[in-house]
């Protein structure tokens, strides 16, 4: 379901976001949304919240993959996806209140953790660095000893 968004400096609602599920012509998916009041867009809030939710979708939930379903003339929510690792994966047309609208369809996949030190070919690697994109699912590591989680101070929290 939706949360509300507030800003942590203010205590100000500034929108909700969350997790639900989403009928597509492929089927039904956990598509991750957001929905900010106009003042707070182009902030980087809606980026924050998206990433926070896939996070919540793979560690938690251990959902296997995320979509974010977007107009086709929704630029900056397509940027957000982006900026979440998502890619275009489809589309679809929704007709609403006589109008077609283009659905664009964006995912992305729960990494996979591999480390390529272990590998004993630098073609396997190469197969793998390929395969490097976050739509594809992979998460490539150089060396898994030397990974620190840096965690760092965020705008917003989720009630």
């Amino acid at each position: 379901g939706l949360n509300a968004v507030i800003k942590k400096e203010t205590g100000e609602f500034i929108g909700q976001c969350g997790l639900t599920y989403r009928q597509i012509p492929e089927g039904r998916v956990v598509e991750i949304g957001y929905l900010l009041k106009k003042e707070f867009w182009h902030k980087g809030y809606a980026t924050e919240c998206a990433k926070a939710l896939k996070r919540y979708a793979f560690d938690v939930l251990k959902v296997k993959e995320v979509y974010s379903i977007i107009r086709d003339n929704n630029i900056a929510s397509q940027k957000v996806a982006k900026a979440n690792g998502m890619c275009v994966c489809g589309q679809f047309t929704k007709h609403y209140r006589g109008v077609d609208m283009l659905q664009l369809i964006y995912s992305v996949r729960a990494y996979k953790q591999i480390d390529v030190n272990n590998f004993e070919r630098a073609n396997q690697y190469e197969w793998f660095r390929k395969f490097s994109n976050p739509c594809y699912g992979f998460n490539v590591k150089m060396d898994v000893t030397k990974i620190v989680e840096v965690s760092k101070a965020t705008k917003t929290h989720f009630l």
